[in-house]
């Protein structure tokens, strides 16, 4: 026992007096220790955060091969894509988001899109299923401007200052959803009934995945399972009653005292469109309520909303206990309905799981497998922090966020939902 620490010792006095001697030969050496030391930091603090630097250069551009279901899933996608020249982004960019969405998702997708469009979708999309709907070759065949979107003959004339493409098909979306589901009923699935073939139905924006992703059984049937469960209590309806819109933010103070009355509101957006979804029921009295109050709103030109969350933030001031929400970006500390502040911290740092709500939806695996691919291939500048997280957080009840947001005792304006959309 006692000759290990006199070798010990013996080895360190050595090491010492030959580094002293190299030191006095060689006082250059001081100096390279000096400025080599910061970067040898440095590099241990970027192999910390990074870990293995090897994974990511051996992974394949996806984490396995992509098969088709063997059985129909019971979620259902609905997007649309319509080329336009005066889009905010380059055809390239649009193409590889699609291909980012269709080539690796496997669940069912309906897709509306023009005929030259086909080959391009098809080809990504390949052996995984697909309803693709090309009756419509431009935005301006669409419904919109007929009678057909409910026959709600307001909105028709008012439409028209929205036929730049864009504000029509945001108008839609709605709509897509609900005649997916009256179309797959009775046709390719033998089913009859409103959308009987598929438990929950989804709105998706075609651009959702923008960059390259792990979720393939998205959105995970366990998860939103498991999240609608939960939100029963919260909301006190059935699951099959409720639809998922997200929020960017929590509503100001100016919309506690919103009337609908007053028509479009003027304030600030808080919910978002690129995604919405719930059961076929639900969704079907979403679009009959958000055409309704779209039909109101259009009666006076001058108040016709500037995009479909204007008219998604009034049904969710109108109807907060049928909704349930999320943030659409990552929250910094876990969020309830007894407090569901929203806190994203250092702007800088930026998102962490990506897109946040893509990332919320997936399956833990799936989940896991983007945030090792994330945190490998993204570069942390303020590496002397803590690594932030992607926060697994449950759903919200919007009536919960309304509540927080206004203070106890607010309640939606009943009189209107009693003489206009005849519900309370």
């Amino acid at each position: 026992m006692k000759g290990l620490p006199h070798v010990l010792a013996t080895l360190l006095s050595f090491c010492a007096s030959g580094f002293s001697r190299a030191l006095r030969r060689n006082p250059c050496l001081l100096v390279l220790i000096a400025l080599l030391s910061p970067w040898a930091w440095f590099l241990w603090q970027v192999h910390s955060h990074f870990g293995s630097l090897s994974v990511p250069l051996w992974r394949s551009r996806w984490p396995m091969p992509i098969q088709a279901p063997s059985t129909p899933t019971p979620v259902l996608l609905v997007t649309a894509f319509y080329p336009l020249s005066h889009a905010a982004h380059s055809p390239h960019q649009y193409r590889s988001w699609l291909a980012n969405f269709l080539g690796r998702v496997t669940t069912d997708i309906y897709m509306y899109a023009p005929p030259d469009m086909e080959n391009f979708i098809r080809g990504v999309r390949g052996s995984l299923p697909l309803h693709l709907n090309t009756s419509f070759p431009t935005v301006t065949d669409l419904p919109v401007l007929s009678t057909d979107v409910h026959d709600h003959a307001p909105w028709n004339s008012s439409a028209r200052k929205l036929t730049n493409g864009v504000g029509v098909l945001r108008m839609l979306k709605p709509w897509f959803v609900s005649e997916a589901l009256n179309h797959l009923s009775d046709s390719n699935r033998g089913v009859s009934g409103y959308g009987s073939a598929y438990r929950y139905a989804f709105w998706v924006d075609a651009s959702l995945f923008r960059e390259e992703h792990t979720f393939s059984d998205w959105p995970s049937l366990d998860r939103v399972d498991s999240l609608w469960s939960a939100a029963e209590e919260l909301t006190g309806h059935h699951m099959d009653q409720l639809v998922f819109v997200p929020l960017s933010k929590a509503p100001t103070a100016e919309f506690r005292n919103w009337n609908p009355a007053q028509h479009s509101h003027t304030g600030p957006d808080w919910s978002e469109g690129f995604i919405f979804g719930g059961a076929p029921g639900a969704m079907q009295w979403f679009s009959t309520q958000f055409y309704t109050l779209l039909r109101d709103y259009a009666s006076t030109p001058q108040s016709l909303p500037r995009s479909e969350q204007s008219i998604f933030d009034s049904l969710l001031l109108l109807f907060p206990d049928r909704f349930i929400t999320t943030w659409t970006h990552t929250p910094t500390r876990e969020s309830s309905d007894s407090d569901p502040r929203l806190e994203l911290g250092d702007s800088e740092r930026g998102d962490v799981c990506g897109d946040y709500i893509s990332w919320w939806l997936g399956s833990e695996a799936e989940r896991d497998e983007m945030n090792v691919r994330s945190s490998a291939s993204k570069w942390r500048w303020a590496f002397w922090r803590d690594a932030d997280i992607c926060r697994v957080t449950g759903a919200l009840s919007v009536n919960g966020v309304l509540e927080y947001s206004f203070g106890p005792g607010w309640t939606p304006p009943a009189a209107y939902l009693r003489h206009t959309l005849g519900a309370v």
